[in-house]
């Protein structure tokens, strides 16, 4: 809806802002969980186990996200440039046909697949293949729902094209 509202710097614009942002919160809650709880909070360690972060997931979802959304725009502007500026549902199911596999695949290798290049802690944390394969298709059905659900709402942003006449 960005990029249809406002156009694909726009939209450039708002990923990387929104991954500035998620990095922000997850360095914030990293911060809260080191902080000492007060002695007489029983839950001090549960707290901390439960708001800091897992940095590999911050940074493969992170990744995922751009890479991934910034491929979305170009896909989605392509359409609109070459195809065509009608059936708006295509121009969204095409680009999240592009997109939303490079993010599964990035985010779900990244996060839990046994990487040979891994401190053994963080291989200790790892999954097996299978399940990140599992992460992958399960995901990847999510999203693609999620995206069919969504067309409806892509009519009700205006045309940046149309502004520009």
């Amino acid at each position: 809806m960005i990029h249809k509202a406002a156009g694909r710097r726009a939209a450039r614009i708002a990923i990387v802002t929104s991954a500035g942002v998620n990095l922000f919160l997850a360095a914030y809650l990293a911060w809260a969980a080191a902080w000492p709880t007060d002695p007489s909070y029983p839950l001090g360690e549960e707290f901390s186990a439960v708001l800091g972060p897992l940095w590999r997931i911050v940074i493969a979802s992170l990744l995922a996200m751009v890479v991934s959304e910034l491929i979305d725009t170009e896909v989605y502007h392509w359409w609109v440039t070459r195809i065509t500026t009608r059936h708006q549902w295509a121009r969204v199911l095409v680009s999240n046909a592009v997109s939303i596999p490079i993010d599964n695949l990035i985010f779900a290798i990244g996060a839990f697949a046994p990487l040979f290049f891994l401190s053994q802690h963080q291989q200790d944390i790892s999954l097996p293949w299978e399940a990140v394969w599992d992460i992958f298709w399960v995901n990847l059905v999510i999203k693609f729902l999620v995206s069919v659900g969504s067309i409806p709402f892509i009519y009700i942003a205006k045309d940046q094209h149309l502004d520009d006449a």
